[in-house]
């Protein structure tokens, strides 16, 4: 008779509780139930699938068995083989991904009292079921992933083509009657013409976070084509926005957030080498030549670069410097004073050297490039650039629209702009009055969170893009976005098209999944190429912690949905290097 034991373990192999019924059945009264229903649970355990295996074959060997016995060992030895071929692809990645993860936690190092921490979540979105899980409920920073929310939350709301405007009014036109004069005297009165019969341009932002440089041409020339031929002051209305958001440093991903952006608040610099022992040659974004530069920077006779960058005062010590409140309804802007430092080497046979950083200043930043615009296309200004509110006399000439979001959510979540999560969060919190407000956007960003179906409580998001590490996010939260939104017909195709693909864009277009045997796309190769193409992601970075999330399609054509996080190694290749290898075995491209 074949005993208990290996009866009992063979039990726990089988996918159906009809046959793990049939097996106990015929053991004795002394192997206790709960011993059968653990095991059963632990049916995907390869190695133990094997001993078993091995077990039956030699209890088959040894034991005389009556004819029935002999029939159920059979029975048990036929199952086993074929339940070995038959795993569904879902059962066959829980063990892999299992194998994965513990040959993973095995190779982390200590590192005095911390230690490295894998969190990982992936689940099928043709069934629903959850494949492999570890620590996917627990609240932690999942930096840029992060904005997988933020963009599902603005999509709800604004819808895709949603379009943020910039407002153009004037008080007067030389083609209209002059308000100025009407209302200092009334028609029936007769009122001294201003010598310069011009009016005043004013410009009301509403964050719009596409605006760039070469967008003024157009603006300039639509104002043109509609009379504008000169200007008293040029206006800048940033009031719809409710406390702007200062620069948190001076590199480029901590510029500010203002009711009239240009360039994502940040300004280029680039270097270009000249003949050995001379001085590189600079040059500034447009609407910063009045900035000093103190250029240290000299060429050599040969490649590359050691080239460092400083500003003085901080960014954050210059925007607590800035006009607060409109006295007497305008203020004059003017350009803060500071200096950029450059120093270092480039080489004569080097590219030129390319940086952006994030402006101090970005009222003053676009009044001024704005200017330059309208004197380069012969507009002259006679008075100054202030900031104030648009009179209530004022009359819109221009309405400039910008990028739809979803097109915008392609910079948010193949590029990872931090600038841009930060307007699309002012965006969602517009109040009844028509004022845009920060902490509101928060508000209403988790609201809408909270509506989706399942979506787990807890935790806490401090900003829209996810840079701070105070957030606390879990990556089923992350996954119930990503579920929720690929199965929406309006906002699916919009929010999957914007994140970045393996090998082909954004963040993600330099992971390589293939090794050399693929360099081309050949027929050998070509479900591998279309699988690693069918990797959508978005990717996160802050210190200490790389996450990505996003969708895929496994080796037998499963539509999956993933989220990954990797806190506490020593960089950031590391991290890469464990997400790339679970990518692999997800899409199966591993074997």
């Amino acid at each position: 008779m074949i005993p208990d034991a290996i009866l009992t373990h063979a039990a726990c192999l089988f996918s159906t509780n009809k046959v793990a019924k049939f097996i106990a059945s015929s053991l004795d009264s002394t192997v206790e139930r709960i011993e059968i229903k653990d095991m059963f649970e632990e049916k995907y355990n390869i190695k133990l699938k094997r001993k078993v295996f091995s077990l039956l074959k030699y209890s088959l060997s040894i034991y005389q068995a009556t004819l029935s016995y002999s029939f159920v060992a059979f029975t048990l030895l036929f199952i086993l083989f074929d339940y070995s071929e038959a795993q569904t692809s879902d059962q066959q990645l829980t063990i892999k991904l299992r194998e994965d993860y513990d040959r993973i936690l095995s190779s982390f190092k200590l590192s005095g009292t911390n230690f490295p921490k894998l969190h990982i979540d992936v689940r099928s979105l043709d069934n629903g079921s959850a494949i492999f899980q570890r620590d996917h409920e627990e609240f932690i920073p999942i930096a840029s992933v992060q904005k997988l929310l933020l963009s599902y939350a603005v999509l709800k709301k604004l819808g895709p083509d949603y379009k943020f405007p910039t407002e153009f009014f004037t008080d007067y036109l030389p083609t209209d009657s002059d308000p100025r004069i009407d209302v200092a005297g009334g028609m029936e009165k007769k009122v001294e013409v201003p010598t310069r019969s011009l009016g005043n341009l004013f410009v009301r932002g509403y964050g719009d976070p596409t605006m760039q440089h070469s967008d003024f041409y157009e603006i300039v020339h639509q104002l043109k084509a509609r009379g504008l031929n000169g200007i008293e002051d040029l206006i800048l209305d940033t009031s719809l926005f409710l406390e702007e958001r200062a620069p948190t440093g001076f590199e480029s991903y901590k510029a500010a957030n203002t009711a009239l952006p240009l360039e994502f608040n940040t300004y280029r610099i680039q270097i270009r080498p000249n003949p050995a022992g001379q001085k590189a040659g600079v040059l500034l974004s447009q609407g910063l030549e009045e900035i000093q530069i103190l250029n240290k920077v000299t060429s050599f006779s040969s490649i590359g670069n050691s080239i460092e960058i400083n500003q003085s005062p901080a960014s954050a010590d210059l925007w607590q410097e800035r006009p607060i409140g409109f006295k007497n309804r305008f203020q004059v802007l003017s350009s803060p004073k500071y200096k950029i430092l450059l120093d270092g080497r480039i080489g004569q046979k080097s590219e030129i050297y390319e940086k952006y950083l994030s402006h101090p200043a970005p009222t003053s930043y676009f009044g001024e490039s704005f200017k330059q615009s309208l004197l380069q296309e012969g507009i002259k200004i006679y008075g100054s650039i202030k900031q104030g509110v648009t009179s209530s006399t004022a009359k819109s000439i221009f309405v400039r629209e910008s990028k739809s979001i979803g097109e915008i959510l392609h910079a948010i979540n193949k590029y990872s702009s931090n600038f841009t999560a930060g307007q699309l969060v002012f965006s969602l919190g517009q109040n009844e009055e028509g004022i845009f407000d920060y902490n509101l956007g928060l508000s209403e960003l988790n609201k809408i969170l909270s509506e989706i179906e399942g979506y787990p409580k807890g935790g806490k998001i401090i900003d829209g893009s996810g840079l701070s590490d105070q957030n606390r996010v879990s990556l089923e939260q992350v996954i119930t976005v990503l579920k929720k939104a690929s199965i929406d017909p309006v906002i699916g195709p919009v929010f999957i098209s914007s994140l970045s693909r393996v090998g082909a864009s954004g963040t993600l277009k330099n992971r390589k999944l293939l090794d050399s045997r693929a360099p081309v796309y050949t027929s050998v190769f070509k479900e591998e190429k279309e699988r690693v193409g069918f990797i959508w992601g978005k990717t996160g970075t802050i210190d200490n912690v790389s996450g990505i999330a996003g969708y895929a399609t496994s080796k037998l054509g499963e539509k999956l949905v993933y989220a990954i996080t990797i806190s506490g190694l020593e960089t950031k290749d590391e991290a890469v290097k464990i997400e790339d290898s679970l990518l692999e075995t997800i899409i199966g491209i591993s074997e």
